[in-house]
């Protein structure tokens, strides 16, 4: 090839390298310089960053089961797996009754090691129980029972019936729909193990109900049956047991009082139990004794003390009873009403108690009874 033929050739190939390496550096050049939107991972409230996986996956997007509780007795399981009164399992029932609702933004509840892992909290005596809340149905110098209260007519003339449901806090759902569904006059109490107490307690003050906890104590069976980490139990001495009591009131604040919760062995013991309610006593706090067996004291020892006191006529739900069940104890309720004029019943936020509450409730008015909050009843039953 001419010598002339073979400098263009050479050229032209150096021209085309040429081009090539403007091209590649142009792109990088845009790559560099284009600005690209800012993207971060979710952050949790604890400041946690989810790794990708736990994103990702649907386990970590679904709530956990709503039904683990802590220390839950053998004849009070909390929604376990039996039939409904439709032929679907109470899970079911649960899922199809109670929509998703809550104060908490967390989307799973509390497991039994998170009951029993309970982080101690600052004590009643560094933080009132009562500090926060405005009164809604008294003086401001009130003790916390009445202070706490809400209106009830009590000249009313009418057999009068107390409806107590406690054990919420556990399940977002049946919380909500207990708060959300039943009027002012269902007095609500909340398990102080929940997760969140001070803001469901908040809720279902705003919501205009009377507010209670419970109150762990030892049961006959115990430790097979564990009520928790800050049970009162006859083993212990009395300043542990008064620990046990000011890390209970401490977790929210407006309450009227405390309901008991287990309590078959504890509630027995005089010496046990004095110190307990001469410090309920003191605190302007009404007691609901739950009558978990036939040989408590809490009703005569409450009279000596000078504690604000009710007693509980009927549980409606033991053993997790079906609606025909519930439906008996309900109406001996009415009968116990209609004969001594008063009449307390306690029950928990099972799916089929909340379905058959919700229909006898709105029964009561036509019946001619009237629906009380608990403050209504205090000093009003016999005690034997």
């Amino acid at each position: 090839m001419p010598r002339k033929g073979r400098s263009l050739n050479s050229t032209l190939l150096a021209l085309a390298w040429l081009l090539v390496l403007g091209s590649l550096a142009g792109a990088v050049a845009y790559v560099i310089l284009t600005p690209r939107p800012e993207t971060s991972p979710q952050v949790s409230e604890a400041g946690e960053i989810p790794l990708a996986e736990e994103m990702a996956t649907p386990e970590a997007i679904a709530p956990a089961d709503d039904r683990e509780e802590a220390g839950k007795p053998a004849d009070e399981p909390i929604e376990a797996e039996e039939e409904a009164d439709d032929g679907a399992t109470i899970e079911e029932a649960e899922t199809k009754a109670l929509p998703e609702a809550a104060p908490s933004e967390e989307t799973s509840e509390q497991s039994e090691a998170d009951i029993h892992k309970k982080e101690p909290r600052q004590s009643a005596s560094q933080v009132s129980p009562h500090a926060a809340a405005p009164p809604t149905n008294a003086a401001s110098d009130d003790p916390p029972w009445r202070r706490f209260s809400i209106p009830f007519d009590r000249g009313d003339q009418r057999p009068r019936i107390a409806l107590v449901i406690s054990g919420l806090g556990l399940s977002k759902e049946a919380t909500s729909r207990v708060i959300r569904n039943f009027p002012p006059q269902v007095t609500l109490s909340f398990l102080p193990y929940a997760k969140d107490v001070s803001r469901w307690v908040s809720q279902a003050r705003a919501s205009g109900h009377e507010v209670m906890l419970d109150l762990p104590m030892e049961p006959i069976t115990f430790p097979a049956d564990d009520p928790g980490p800050w049970a009162l139990i006859t083993s212990l001495p009395k300043d542990e047991n008064l620990r046990r009591l000011d890390e209970i009131l401490a977790v929210g604040s407006g309450y009227v009082g405390l309901a008991g919760y287990m309590g078959s062995r504890f509630s027995t013991s005089n010496e046990k139990l004095t110190p307990i309610f001469t410090t309920l006593k003191a605190r302007g706090l009404l007691y609901l004794d739950n009558r978990p067996t036939d040989r408590n004291i809490a009703g005569r020892l409450a009279r000596q003390v000078g504690l604000p006191f009710a007693f509980n006529d009927r549980m409606l739900d033991e053993r997790q009873a079906s609606g025909i069940q519930i439906d008996a104890r309900l109406s001996q309720i009415e009968r116990i009403a209609l004969t001594e004029g008063f009449a307390v019943a306690m029950a928990r936020p099972f799916p089929t108690t909340i379905k058959s509450l919700e229909a006898w409730v709105a029964s009561l008015e036509s019946k001619g009874f009237a629906l009380a909050p608990i403050t209504a009843m205090v000093g009003r039953q016999r005690v034997n």
